[in-house]
């Protein structure tokens, strides 16, 4: 417990009291601080295709799981057309995957990457 209290302290103290200036810093803290720079832009930079990326396979799984009851109540039974259940659910979840990530690549991903690079001034 009291590392943890270490950690959010260590973390929410440039938040709370102020930052320190680069400058300031002895190397090892300027090695650090820049090592989380990074760190924090590239999670940035990957958040929108990381976040579409897990939309799209919630999506997808939550249509195999719904195909894959109303094929059960269809059958009426959880035993019956056990292959044919599993290779009708595993295609619909792939093409719906398949085509959630290349309608968020046109439609998301491409657009908020644009403003990104127009906000930086890159294009």
């Amino acid at each position: 417990m009291e590392e943890m209290l270490n950690l959010v302290k260590d973390h929410a103290s440039p938040i709370l009291f102020g930052s320190v200036r680069f400058q300031d810093m002895n190397r090892e803290k300027q090695m650090e601080a820049l090592k989380d720079l990074t760190f924090r832009l590239i999670f940035v930079v990957l958040l929108p295709y990381i976040s579409t990326m897990a939309c799209s396979f919630g999506v997808s799984v939550g249509l195999g799981i719904l195909i894959n009851e109303a094929m059960a109540k269809l059958f009426s039974s959880y035993e019956s057309f056990k292959v044919l259940r599993r290779g009708i659910v595993l295609l619909s979840m792939s093409s719906t995957l398949a085509s959630s990530l290349i309608m968020s690549l046109n439609y998301i991903i491409t657009p908020v990457y644009n403003f990104i690079f127009f906000i930086i001034g890159l294009k």
